[in-house]
């Protein structure tokens, strides 16, 4: 039998007002399955929300992503210092610092991949520079002959001599920058020798150049084209390229020394063989043909020219050939043993050494 209301009225004056235990968990788990439609009507509304903006975002985080990827190439380490033993040279063996604050600013400014950048494109502007004065200086000739007379001199021209001047002090800022922050360290680097050898070879050309021949000055003067190597230091492709080069000097030396011997020992050959059938030929409008093998030095030079260069190589052979067939063994010959011979085996022993370079560098 149920309780009538007035024993339920009883009851909840009982317990304080309180509703009876059976109704208090009827009430929560009302609350319970309210919360529930709430949070799955939010995650709802979160899932379309996220539908609708996810392309944006991704978008978002690709251009972030190239951002910092860029940001971090022009914030890494310089290609000037990029092999250097101490990132932090500042720090004693026991953690202190034994720098001044300037002097760790000036380091880290100077072994920065931007400040290289900067200065690589002071220096392409000086290229500039230096292409349009030797242009401008071509038209000297040959109308002056004598030095300082000719009105086309590009010291004469005041704009140009103070882009000189202000170019000069860049450098000797930069100079002084990378000497202040090194010390005794700074000529130990090759790059920081070509540039104080930059330096002092343009002051000593503006100081002496009112006592001094100006053609003589002119060869110090070309040293400024060496600043030009100092572009491959703001790209890091260009400088494994310059490394690479560099690097197979060895290889394209003896090369160039097997290459020599091998045109020396066919010289003989053709002066001894060949020689005498093209001493008798006659050429229309190749005034050397007669004697391209007149001697080893003449035939050295017809092989080089023809055989190295590519240069009308049927020009004179074909003739010889045609004259006497069996001068065909040699000729061919020659083609095979120095052209597809040497000079390919040469070609693969400098790649080699630069792609021994390469993956060293990329080791350190």
């Amino acid at each position: 039998q149920e309780p009538s209301s007035t024993e339920a009225a009883d009851a909840m004056a009982d317990t304080g007002g309180e509703p009876s235990p059976p109704d208090r968990a009827v009430t929560v788990d009302h609350l319970q399955a309210a919360a529930e439609r709430l949070e799955m009507q939010r995650g709802e509304r979160r899932t379309s929300f996220d539908l609708l903006v996810a392309p944006f975002a991704r978008l978002k985080d690709g251009a972030l992503g190239r951002a910092e990827e860029l940001l971090s190439r022009w914030t890494k380490d310089s290609s000037r210092y990029m092999f250097s033993s101490s990132t932090m040279p500042w720090l004693a063996p026991d953690g202190s610092i034994q720098w001044s604050r300037s002097r760790i600013c000036m380091w880290k400014l100077t072994t920065s991949q931007r400040f290289e950048a900067n200065m690589g494109v002071v220096i392409l502007f000086n290229l500039i520079i230096i292409i349009w004065e030797a242009d401008f200086r071509a038209q000297c000739h040959p109308g002056w002959t004598n030095e300082g007379t000719c009105p086309y001199e590009p010291d004469k021209i005041e704009w140009l001599y103070i882009v000189n001047w202000v170019l000069l002090v860049l450098y000797t800022i930069e100079a002084s920058l990378h000497m202040f922050a090194h010390r005794c360290t700074y000529l130990q680097n090759k790059w920081n020798v070509l540039d104080f050898g930059v330096v002092c070879a343009g002051w000593f050309s503006l100081v002496a150049g009112h006592v001094m021949n100006v053609g003589f000055l002119r060869v110090f003067r070309i040293t400024r084209l060496t600043r030009a190597f100092r572009i491959v230091l703001s790209i890091r492709e260009l400088y494994m390229l310059l490394t690479g080069l560099a690097s197979s000097f060895k290889a394209i030396f003896f090369g160039t020394m097997l290459l020599g011997m091998m045109l020396l020992l066919w010289s003989i050959v053709l002066v001894e063989f060949v020689h005498p059938v093209n001493a008798s030929l006659s050429y229309d409008g190749c005034v050397r043909c007669p004697k391209g093998f007149k001697s080893v030095m003449d035939s050295s030079l017809t092989l080089f020219q023809t055989i190295i260069a590519g240069d009308s190589w049927g020009l004179i052979a074909i003739p010889v050939i045609e004259e006497d067939p069996a001068t065909a063994v040699i000729l061919v010959a020659i083609v095979l043993s120095v052209s597809l011979g040497v000079m390919n085996l040469i070609l693969a022993v400098i790649v080699e050494s630069a792609a021994e370079a390469r993956d060293k560098d990329i080791e350190e």
